[in-house]
This record gives structure tokens, C-alpha cells and sequence, in this order.
């Protein structure tokens, strides 16, 4: 307390003067400046009043145009059709892809449509007339909008998109003008490690060090190696360079389209989800934990490593021997313990706990250099050394068998159950009500997988059952050797189960 109360006296007392006498009560402490008033929130539902100075008008009987902005993407009407896209607010600019729309025809609206369109996607610098209007003026156009009384949809929550490590991205548009590569098969790509980006296009590969940061990158320059390439490709190739640059705040759609925008830059690309493909066991082995956040493990007789082999894992904390189920996706690792853990004595340690914390938090996995990996989450990272290449063996299955049954631990209330029939038929117990349709296996380079295709889905309206769409399309899995717990995967999400016997 005592220390408490003199931070609290230093904090109350008079600054010192230069010359060391005490400063004069009479003199007088000029007022602050007052804050300047926040700029009005462009996130909600606003009316499009006018485009290009014209006013907005919608098809008969069709509702009036307008826009709604969330913090990660933004959807609307153009009077005609419906629309939605991924974009960010960065500044006093908006920053978007080019919106997803419905196909009707629009007829004499078609050209008012295409100039919202042309607009919302053209980086357009918000000014205010007052909190509840605002205009958008971009190079392809204007917009003025009026804040709309009618309630906003819910938007998706401000929380961070995912993490960039372990991911490559094909590049697309820059500064809303597709990027054209004449004679190319490949296009510009950027690719995120533990510790190096790298961008490369077809006239220079260009790297650095980078680090994220909360809804966003900090791109560090660093080498630069030119080829020779036409005179077509340097253009595009350059203005990719200028753009990925310094502090890029960014976005991810729900299926891997990117938006990253800073300065007065922003480019448009999709996740390339074959990166993970190139290295397809690159996990399996032993691995020494280096250190979890920058801190390595407490000092043990034998080191603290982790084990991965075919759909299995084991970790060995510097005390305590735990093992379960892992599927690695798509340069994603997803876990599932089994429960067995060693009765060792053993002292509480925070660093032991973030290890298991990382470990579980769905961590990306990214190269290090020197042959090392990080595991990278939310929950921490992980960094590895190689220790061997031997695979951790056990009887884990990977392949999913007709007569298999399984009770999906969603958490709400009475599990969901998943049967696979003979003839390559499933059905799928939910409470919205049971779903049938049809399953097969197939393989890939990192092991076997099964496709479903339901018939149709759930009984009831509203959103679909997001345990009916993780049963849509490829699905991964891993059985425990005593047939006890399961867990499946399917795009980024993992869904744990317990076979029924």
C-alpha cells in the first residue's frame, strides 16, 4: 500500500520547474484543448438518396436502395437486386471487394445499379454532413446516403479475422483494377510464414519480416529479387509492390477472400488453401518446444516435445505425458485429447498451461526457417524444433466405414447423431429434424476423407443448422484406437464425437 500511495502523491503533486524553485500558485494553467468531436460511425443501415447527383429510385414494388455497413463487410439493395461484399472502413475511406448480387434484370435501373456498385467497391473517401448523412466520392462516381431509422441487421462481431500464418493468397485486384498478367498461369501471390511474408509476381519476388497485430498486418521491407519478365507484367507487377506495404488492416470472408487495405492502397485476392497440400505431413515426427509466447518450458530432466503421426498427437510438457486424436488441414491443426494423462506430481506452472491452451486454440501452422514450425493461435504460439522425422504411431482410424455411428458433441443440449449405412447412404439427427443424402470416401495426399452430399436441409426455416452444413462437402476424420472419442473436420472448423458402440 505504501508503494500504491506514493505513485498516487507523485501523480497529485506539482511538476518541478527547470530552475528547481516551486512553482507560483499565481501562475496561471492554460485550460485544454478541448477533443475534437468523433467523426459519426459509417457502420448501420443508411438510404442511398442519390448516385452520381441523380436520385435513387427502385423498381416498382421492389424495396428503396440502400446500404449497410458493418465493421467487416457491407450488403444492401441497388432498387433492383440484393447484394453483399467483404470490405473495411480504414480511415476516412471505405475499402471493398466487388459486391456478390442477385441476377435479375434491372432494366432502365441498370445503369443505377452498376454505378452503386462502381462506387461502394471504388475506395470512396467518407465526408459528413452532419452525423446522419454522408457522401462517398470515388474516381467511378458519388453516393450520398441518409442514416436509416429502420433498425440494422445484426452484423458479425468486431473481433479479429483470422490469423495470416501459415497462409497463401492469390491476389486478384489492386486499387479496385484487376490485376491482368498476360501470358501467366499463376497469379501474384502473398504468402505469410511464422516471420517472412513474401510477395511474388511475375517480374520480382519481394520479402521482409512482418508481425500481426489486431485486425491487421505490419509488413517490415526487406530483400527484393527482380527476373526478367515483359513489358506487360511490369506495370501490375509494381503496383502489387507499392501497395503491399506498412500497416495493412484486413479482412476474410467466409469463403477465403481477402480484402487488405492501408494508406491509399487496397487489394482484393482468395485464400490458395493448396499451400497446405505441397507439404502434407510436414508435422509428422517429434518436435522439441522451443518456447511458448517467447518463453521456453521450465527446466526438465528430459525436454518438453510434442509427437504428431498418422490422425494422432502426443505432448510431453516437461512433467506430464497427455495424448489424444489431430487432424492437421489445410495448414491448420485441430486436437482432441483423450483424456489419458499421466499421474505425475506435478508443481502448477503457467508456461505448462499455455502450452495445452496453444496447442488446443485450432492453431495455423507456419514455417520458422531451419527446417522449425510455430503453431499459431489466439491462445499462444508455439514455437518447434525438429527433433525427428519417426511418426508417432498408434491405432488411430482415418477412414470413416459404413455401420459406424457417431454422437456429435455440439455442447446444446442432447447430442446430434451421425449413421453411415451400407450402400453409401448417412443420416444425420438433428433437432431441426433428420437429414439424409449420400456419403463416399476418397483420398488425398494427407490420407482419406469423406464426401457428403445431403439430400436436402433441415425441416424448419430460418438459418440453416451449422451442424448440416459441416456434413456439406469433405470432412476429415480420426477414431481413437479404443473407439472412445472422434473428431471430424471440415473447411476451418472441427466438431469433436464419441463412436457409439
Amino acid at each position: 500500500m505504501a508503494g500504491l500511495a506514493g505513485l498516487a502523491l507523485a501523480a497529485c503533486s506539482a511538476p518541478e520547474r527547470p530552475d528547481g524553485a516551486a512553482p507560483s500558485r499565481e501562475t496561471p494553467v492554460p485550460a485544454e484543448a478541448p477533443a475534437p468531436p468523433a467523426a459519426p460511425s459509417l457502420f448501420g443501415r443508411w438510404t442511398i438518396e442519390a448516385v452520381n447527383g441523380a436520385p435513387a429510385r427502385p423498381l416498382q414494388g421492389a424495396e428503396r436502395p440502400y446500404v449497410t455497413f458493418s465493421p467487416r463487410s457491407y450488403g444492401g439493395s441497388s432498387g433492383c437486386n440484393h447484394f453483399g461484399g467483404n470490405g473495411l472502413w480504414v480511415g476516412d475511406r471505405w475499402f471493398a471487394e466487388a459486391p456478390m448480387a442477385t441476377a435479375m434484370g434491372c432494366g432502365a435501373l441498370t445503369a443505377q445499379e452498376d454505378a452503386v456498385f462502381k462506387v461502394l467497391s471504388g475506395g470512396p473517401v467518407v465526408t459528413w454532413e452532419g452525423e446522419d448523412v454522408a457522401l462517398l466520392t470515388a474516381a467511378t462516381g458519388t453516393m450520398r446516403l441518409r442514416r436509416d431509422a429502420a433498425p440494422a441487421p445484426p452484423s458479425e462481431a468486431e473481433a479479429s479475422p483470422m490469423r495470416l500464418a501459415g497462409t497463401r493468397w492469390d491476389l486478384h485486384a489492386v486499387d479496385g483494377k484487376g490485376i491482368d498478367l498476360p501470358g501467366q498461369t499463376r497469379p501474384a501471390r502473398l504468402t505469410f510464414e511464422a516471420d517472412q511474408w513474401t510477395l511474388a509476381t511475375p517480374c520480382a519476388s519481394v520479402s521482409g519480416r512482418w508481425r500481426q497485430e489486431a485486425g491487421a498486418v505490419a509488413l517490415e521491407p526487406g530483400s527484393r529479387a527482380d527476373r526478367a519478365c515483359g513489358s506487360a507484367l511490369t506495370a501490375p507487377s509494381e503496383a502489387l509492390i507499392g501497395a503491399v506495404a506498412g500497416r495493412l488492416a484486413y479482412t476474410v470472408g467466409l469463403n477465403g477472400e481477402l480484402v487488405l487495405a492501408g494508406g491509399d492502397h487496397w487489394i482484393v485476392g482468395r485464400r490458395d488453401v493448396t499451400l497446405g497440400w505441397e507439404q502434407p505431413n510436414l508435422l509428422s515426427g517429434r518436435w522439441r518446444i522451443v518456447s511458448v509466447d517467447g518463453t521456453p518450458p521450465p527446466p526438465a530432466e528430459r525436454p518438453a516435445e510434442l509427437a504428431f503421426g498418422p490422425g494422432a498427437f502426443a505432448l510431453w510438457d516437461g512433467c506430464r505425458h497427455s495424448e489424444g486424436v489431430a487432424i492437421a488441414h489445410e495448414r491448420r491443426l485441430f486436437v482432441l485429447g483423450s483424456g489419458v494423462v499421466t499421474l505425475a506430481n506435478c508443481p502448477a506452472d503457467p508456461v505448462r498451461a499455455e502450452i495445452a491452451a496453444a496447442l488446443g486454440g485450432g492453431p495455423r501452422i507456419a514455417l520458422t526457417g531451419a527446417g522449425g514450425v510455430a503453431l499459431v493461435s489466439d491462445a499462444g504460439t508455439l514455437r518447434l524444433e525438429r527433433v525427428s522425422t519417426q511418426p508417432f504411431g498408434t491405432g488411430v482410424e482415418t477412414r470413416l466405414r459404413a455401420g459406424s455411428a457417431f454422437d456429435l458433441l455440439t455442447g446444446e443440449g442432447a447430442p446430434a447423431r451421425l449413421t453411415l449405412a451400407a450402400g453409401g447412404r448417412f443420416t444425420l439427427a438433428l433437432p431441426c429434424g433428420t437429414i439424409a443424402g449420400r456419403w463416399r470416401t476418397d483420398s488425398a495426399p494427407a490420407g482419406p476423407y469423406a464426401r457428403f452430399s445431403p439430400d436436402a436441409g433441415c425441416s424448419r426455416t430460418g438459418p440453416p443448422d451449422p451442424i448440416a452444413e459441416f456434413f456439406t462437402g469433405d470432412v476429415l476424420a480420426a477414431i481413437g484406437p479404443n473407439r472412445d472419442i472422434a473428431l471430424f473436420v471440415s473447411r476451418d472448423r472441427s466438431l469433436a464425437a464419441r463412436p457409439v458402440r
